[in-house]
């Protein structure tokens, strides 16, 4: 009995070797455009929508990697069996392109997160989708706690993709359209058995994230999650078997990253997204015509400088002016009055008195508004242009720090410097002890000449004894305005 189920396992053996050799290493890679060329196991095999390739018979996976020029490359483990693969390449390098602005990074999210291995049966999963099986290869693989290193992954993941700007510098609230926040929602790592053994597994990685883009004054402008995944690749080519544990969580850290950019890559496939770039100043003031400010009687001292001075109060918290016209025109930083309707907007002066305004002009790269009020006022400062300032002039000034009840409060300091900041503006920085409310104040250099408008939004409480001022020039240049 035991010959005899030798002789038939010997003739079974015998008929299956010569039907072995007639197979054919031939699949078919059908890409999406002509000018894309395939590479397989990092050698080009040729160029266009359909490129065959004959292979080993008895290598039964490969490497396949995609490459156009313009996009992004597609990475694919190619199965021998499968005769025809599909790989679209359609993540387009938008920032060479298109000139999408850097935007700036608002915050970020991630500690608390899934992470989570999944693993399944290539040729099923290439068939049908994703059909989980048994997770026999899971000590094999040979890694755990992939997730620790997200937030790391995260920060390199979007800076790699050119989009988002990872410096986080003290100035980047003039230098970007918007800035974003964004929150690591889970992130899992998919391992893919290609033959029985657990020798020969592919790794993917999917993230998901939620993204919240907002512009430097706090309005949403866009959200959305997306679920992205890296490209799948072949464990065998990097020796995974022999890889200690920190050279393995290196490489999942690269596909981590690669999945984050995706993420971006794939969103902007959606031309929705290109909302957060449109310029929404509310007053552009390259249309507007000159408008020329009436002073009759400008601050001469420290004491007209401080009638010279309002607070401005919103539905959603307050600020500084400064009269810049007897006729009622009011200047002060758009941030105080950003997403206020004129209803709420609320002008309180030297005396108590409080009136009502409207928002004449505004320039949100400035981040600076002038508003209208009837009421007409004993001093006003003047707008002098020509005016010098130098590292080391005594300033001063005048506004309502942290609290209704400190209108009107005087601090004196120093100019520390002349900053370029973004957009072609220039910073005036000063050791002056401001705060947020005194955003849209004065700052004056001695005996009473208006230098600039400070705007203490710009320093983002990242550092002590830094205030920033838009100087006269920009706001005259900004809001088209006609001084003598």
């Amino acid at each position: 009995m035991v010959n005899l189920m030798r002789i038939l396992l010997l003739i079974l053996f015998c008929n299956l070797t010569p039907v072995y050799g007639q197979i054919k290493g031939e699949i078919t890679i059908k890409t999406n455009s002509n000018d894309c060329e395939v590479f397989i196991d990092g050698v080009k095999k040729g160029k266009g929508k359909s490129v065959k390739i004959t292979v080993d018979p008895k290598k039964m996976f490969s490497q396949i990697r995609v490459e156009r020029l313009g996009y992004h490359t597609e990475n694919e483990v190619v199965y021998f069996k499968d005769k025809e693969i599909i790989v679209d390449v359609k993540r387009k390098i938008y920032k060479s392109e298109s000139g999408i602005p850097p935007i700036g990074i608002k915050d970020l999210s991630g500690d608390k997160f899934e992470a989570d291995y999944f693993f399944y049966d290539y040729k099923e999963y290439r068939k049908n989708g994703f059909a989980q099986i048994d997770a026999r290869c899971f000590t094999e693989s040979g890694v755990s706690g992939f997730g620790e290193n997200a937030g790391k992954n995260l920060l390199l993941g979007l800076s790699a993709s050119g989009y988002i700007d990872t410096n986080n510098t003290l100035f980047n609230t003039e230098e970007h359209k918007c800035m974003v926040e964004i929150s690591f929602n889970y992130a899992r790592s998919f391992f893919y058995q290609i033959e029985k053994d657990c020798n020969s597994l592919s790794m993917q990685m999917q993230v998901g994230l939620k993204y919240d883009f907002k512009d430097q004054f706090g309005k949403k402008l866009y959200s959305f999650d997306r679920d992205s995944k890296s490209g799948t690749y072949f464990l065998n080519f990097i020796n995974w078997g022999k890889l200690e544990y920190k050279e393995k969580t290196a490489f999942m850290d690269k596909l981590m990253q690669e999945a984050i950019v995706n993420t971006l890559q794939d969103e902007f496939l959606d031309s929705a997204i290109y909302v957060i770039f449109k310029d929404d100043e509310v007053l552009n003031a390259s249309k507007l015509n000159e408008l020329k400010l009436v002073s009759s009687t400008t601050v001469a001292d420290m004491k007209s400088a401080l009638k010279a001075t309002v607070t401005i109060k919103t539905n959603k918290g307050f600020g500084s002016g400064c009269v810049v016209s007897n006729d009622g025109y009011i200047l002060t930083s758009y941030h105080v009055i950003a997403d206020a309707p004129d209803s709420s907007i609320k002008i309180i002066t030297n005396k108590g008195d409080t009136l009502s305004c409207k928002i004449n002009r505004t320039s949100m790269i400035a981040d600076l508004a002038l508003l209208k009020t009837e009421k007409s006022f004993p001093f006003s400062f003047s707008l002098n242009n020509s005016s010098e300032i130098e590292v080391t002039d005594e300033v001063v000034a005048i506004g309502t720090p942290a609290s209704m009840e400190l209108s009107q409060t005087v601090s004196k300091g120093i100019v520390s410097g002349i900053r370029k900041g973004g957009n072609g503006l220039t910073l005036i920085q000063t050791d002056v002890s401001v705060s947020p409310g005194n955003s849209g104040g004065p700052l004056v250099k001695s005996p009473a000449t208006f230098i600039g408008v400070v705007n203490s939004k710009i320093s983002g409480g990242r550092a002590e004894g830094l205030g920033f001022c838009t100087p006269v020039s920009d706001v005259i240049t900004r809001l088209k305005l006609k001084v003598k």
